[in-house]
């Protein structure tokens, strides 16, 4: 099992190419990490870049970051010709474009996801020996206590559908 969701990722991806980040609550805004599709990963890894760095994003800084992080080449291979990495939005289901609270629903649930794929990864450490027992334990303990915070959150951050 991938633990994986590109439907989800596509959806958020779909709202950030329209809204950027706005109304999504901070608690809800995951690492690049949490998605698996590379024609996601990608774009949501120079959105995050631009947001943090206290500019909007939207498709045209985006188009703008993937090229200055040296990321089209990499992005044209994943949808399968060349100079494609700049209509990577056409690839985005925009079903929830004015739905903040639905798009922070879906990002915790990648973060969930994620944090299925971690916990597998130490496992396979533990089993491969990279890892002993009490080490495979703390990190697993860190990772639940990351979830659980998110969890948390998730129930104390007032919702609004608009």
């Amino acid at each position: 099992m991938t633990f994986s969701n590109s439907q989800k990722e596509s959806a958020v991806l779909g709202y950030i190419a329209n809204q950027g980040f706005a109304r999504i609550p901070a608690s809800a805004i995951v690492e690049a990490e949490a998605f698996c599709d590379p024609q996601y990963r990608i774009p949501y890894l120079a959105a995050l870049k631009i947001h943090r760095s206290g500019r909007a994003a939207n498709t045209i800084t985006i188009n703008e970051e993937i090229q200055r992080l040296g990321l089209a080449g990499e992005l044209d291979a994943v949808l399968g010709g060349k100079d494609l990495w700049e209509i990577w939005a056409a690839n985005c289901d925009t079903s929830l474009s004015f739905n903040p609270a639905g798009v922070a629903d879906l990002m915790r649930d990648l973060s969930a996801l994620a944090a299925k794929r971690s916990a597998v990864k130490i496992g396979q450490k533990l089993l491969e020996g990279k890892i002993d027992p009490a080490a495979a334990e703390e990190n697993l303990r860190k990772l639940r206590e990351k979830e659980n915070a998110v969890s948390l959150e998730s129930v104390l951050v007032p919702r609004r559908f608009d």
